[in-house]
């Protein structure tokens, strides 16, 4: 190896000195300057590895809407448009959800409704740290997109690797049906109490002004009919003249809407009564008629009559398809037949 300082004079060695201290000062720059870029690059790449992600704050509030009357009808709790003798309508509100299935349902429970719009925004309002609320037709999208997604679940097969063995001794995926030889049969029916028909007779209603009165008036003249029939049916026999003129007062709880609505003060003893007065099968039942149950009053009948009469008709078969309460038949021309 050639040594440089034996052929430099002190100048120029001192000059050389200089330049090769500078040329490494700046070869150590360089390189610390691309040290800090490598460092700053592999840094930004893996930032979002290394620094956390922040956590969404999770929103655990119940997704409910608020349905209507308008937009479905639940006889069996109430729930549904009454319609009022002043011509008003009191639309019903409820929240929904969605529920384990994927289908609509009462929320918090069943039975929950609310008389108006007001009341259920003011229980909204009182609730907003447990209910999100979002637009009804939204929510109805949703569940059935839910749905839709369980039927698809229902029919997926799982691919299971089994053996001849344990696909013998594995149960069949079709559902299991009862063997002939297990299924129970019908227990012996009873015969009926025959009713005790001596005596009986057709009533005849005679009375122009019948099904007149008040709402609280025909509420009562009902009751009093039903509890009339419910003794005749525990006695089995029919009616006497003073029962009949009993039962020929009952004119259907059409506009009587009142009776059934357990937030109408005015009504609390007649709902009461009501209640404990039907069995909860023949309750909605009776509150489903409120809509659509109206009775013919005795003076129209006879217009009726009349007005066949007129025209040639004195006795025969007349068809009366909807009985109702049986006015027709109370106010029939002698001879006649009413078939029901």
């Amino acid at each position: 190896m050639i040594e440089t300082n034996h052929f430099l004079t002190p100048e120029t060695e001192a000059a050389y000195i200089t330049w090769k201290a500078e040329k490494e000062q700046q070869k150590l720059v360089e390189a610390r300057e691309k040290l800090v870029a490598d460092a700053e690059k592999k840094h930004s790449g893996e930032i979002a590895v290394l620094q956390e992600p922040e956590q969404e704050e999770t929103d655990n509030r119940v997704v409910v809407a608020l349905e209507s009357t308008e937009d479905v009808t639940d006889y069996s709790i109430g729930f549904f448009t009454y319609h009022y003798q002043d011509g008003r309508e009191g639309v019903r509100y409820r929240l929904v959800t969605i529920g384990e299935d994927g289908r609509l349902e009462a929320y918090p429970e069943k039975t929950k409704f609310f008389i108006n719009e007001t009341a259920a925004r003011d229980y909204i309002a009182s609730h907003t740290e447990e209910l999100q609320v979002i637009p009804y037709d939204e929510l109805v999208h949703q569940a059935g997109r839910e749905i839709l997604q369980n039927i698809s679940k229902q029919w997926e097969k799982p691919e299971l690797e089994q053996t001849e063995a344990e696909n013998q001794d594995t149960k069949s995926d079709e559902p299991d049906f009862l063997q002939p030889d297990l299924i129970p049969e019908p227990e012996p029916q009873g015969e009926k109490e025959k009713i005790d028909t001596v005596g009986a007779r057709n009533f005849r209603i005679t009375d122009d002004v019948l099904g007149a009165g008040t709402a609280k008036q025909k509420f009562e003249r009902n009751v009093a009919a039903i509890q009339t029939l419910q003794r005749m049916e525990q006695e089995h026999r029919t009616a006497t003249l003073e029962e009949q003129t009993i039962l020929s007062q009952y004119v259907g709880w059409g506009g009587l809407a009142e009776a059934f609505d357990e937030t109408n003060r005015a009504w609390n003893r007649e709902y009461a009564q009501l209640k404990s007065l039907l069995s909860p099968e023949e309750y909605v039942s009776a509150r489903e008629s409120t809509l659509n149950a109206h009775y013919t009053s005795p003076v129209i009948i006879r217009s009726i009559y009349e007005a066949l009469g007129r025209m040639g008709f004195e006795k025969g078969n007349i068809l009366e398809p909807s009985m109702g309460t049986g006015n027709f038949f109370g106010m029939l021309p002698e001879g006649s037949v009413l078939p029901g």
